[in-house]
């Protein structure tokens, strides 16, 4: 059997946490939006954390009771409310060789496919920093309530993104940051808290498409970057491979490369 567990018993499955992403201590923290499936719901073994932008396996992979189970449960129940989120796949990260080697065995009859997941930190700052020139009409605004209450034409997409992490608007607001480039009535650019465990925070980044290769996210992630420093928070950035444009911007701010792990999907 696998059981779904309530926010309160979240606890139970933190002795399974000790790998390097932190999205999965932050999310057993109930700091974001998920839910969590294991084997008991009192002295778990083995558990599936699964959240809108990715799933997680921890514990032991080579537990037969929770490894028979989760191809029928993912069919019965994952599948059909991801479907009704509108998400039509599954993305499952990996933490370790063990679930790497468990991941192809369990899922080799879908159409598996695998990439690599880079994490950058700041090892330590870079010291000069070139940011384009914005013109007058360009603001940036810290992502309080007062932002979100604008009239903002394209407010519905960065919002989304940020429901993609959070339970609510107002979850983000009272436990979450960030920082949002507008022009007029749009908004160009954002970059705000997407998980925190201790002082190490998540970042997500979002630009709308009609405003891409600019210049704008560098100056939100900037920003978010000094607010880290002179806070004692440490930078946390999470991005594909293929995302070239990511790791270009991620490196342009003297984040470093220190974590290489590896995205299923199907």
């Amino acid at each position: 059997m696998i059981y779904e567990l309530r926010k309160k018993d979240y606890k139970n499955v933190m002795p399974l946490s000790n790998y390097y992403n932190i999205e999965i201590p932050a999310i057993i923290s109930n700091c974001c939006s998920a839910k969590i499936y294991a084997d008991s719901v009192t002295k778990p073994e083995t558990a599936m954390i699964w959240t809108k932008d990715g799933s997680f396996f921890i514990g032991n992979a080579d537990n037969n009771r929770f490894n028979e189970c989760i191809n029928g449960f993912i069919d019965s129940v994952i599948m059909p409310m991801s479907k009704s989120l509108n998400i039509e796949w599954l993305e499952i990260c990996s933490v370790s060789e063990d679930w790497n080697n468990t991941i192809e065995k369990l899922f080799r009859s879908r159409n598996l496919g695998k990439s690599n997941q880079f994490v950058f930190r700041m090892k330590e700052p870079k010291n000069e920093i070139t940011l384009n020139k914005l013109s007058d009409d360009i603001k940036l605004y810290p992502a309080d309530r007062s932002f979100f209450q604008q009239p903002y034409i394209n407010i519905k997409y960065f919002t989304d993104e940020i429901l993609d992490y959070w339970d609510s608007l107002d979850d983000f607001i009272n436990k979450g940051f960030g920082y949002f480039l507008t022009k007029d009535n749009y908004i160009l650019s954002s970059c705000t808290l997407s998980y925190k465990y201790k002082n190490i925070c998540a970042l997500g980044v979002f630009t709308d498409k009609d405003h891409r290769r600019y210049g704008y996210a560098k100056h939100v992630v900037y920003e978010i970057l000094k607010k880290c420093k002179e806070n004692g928070l440490d930078p946390y950035w999470d991005c594909m491979e293929a995302n070239t444009g990511s790791i270009a911007l991620a490196e342009s701010l003297g984040l470093k490369k220190d974590y290489t792990y590896t995205l299923y999907e199907f």
